[in-house]
């Protein structure tokens, strides 16, 4: 084994192992680190991106209180239109939110669908979901 222990004193000698275990080190950093990150978005539901707002030109409605999982819209000659589904939603929040709308002055015009002027929004509750639409009429 005399080669082998030479190849070994020189491996010693040249601080490869002393690179190699510092790259382990940072490999395992690195592992751990993803870990507690993974650990932190399961934990907090957040994936670190911006949250989903409501466009821009939608502002003036009624805001329902909750975490939006989807947003569109659609802009056409006759019409622009936001669709907005937002998670988790209770009972208690979306009936709290069509009294919202009420008092902002809209109109119940079906069991969906609340009117006023140019405008309607429309609630449409989902199980845990609410689907929401702005509607703006030209």
């Amino acid at each position: 084994m005399g080669l082998f222990d030479n190849l070994v004193k020189q491996f010693n000698e040249s601080g490869l192992k002393d690179e190699l275990a510092k790259v382990g080190k940072e490999i395992g950093d690195t592992v751990n680190n993803a870990g507690s990150d993974l650990q932190n978005l399961v934990s907090t539901g957040s994936t670190g991106r911006e949250p989903k707002k409501v466009p821009a030109g939608y502002e003036h409605f009624p805001q329902f209180d909750g975490v939006i999982k989807d947003v569109s819209t659609k802009v056409i000659d006759k019409y622009h239109r936001c669709t907005i589904d937002y998670e988790e939603s209770t009972t208690e929040k979306i009936n709290e939110y069509r009294n919202q709308v009420v008092a902002a002055g809209y109109a119940k015009a079906t069991d969906v669908r609340y009117e006023k002027g140019k405008e309607y929004i429309i609630i449409d509750p989902d199980g845990d979901y609410l689907h929401l639409v702005f509607h703006i009429k030209h």
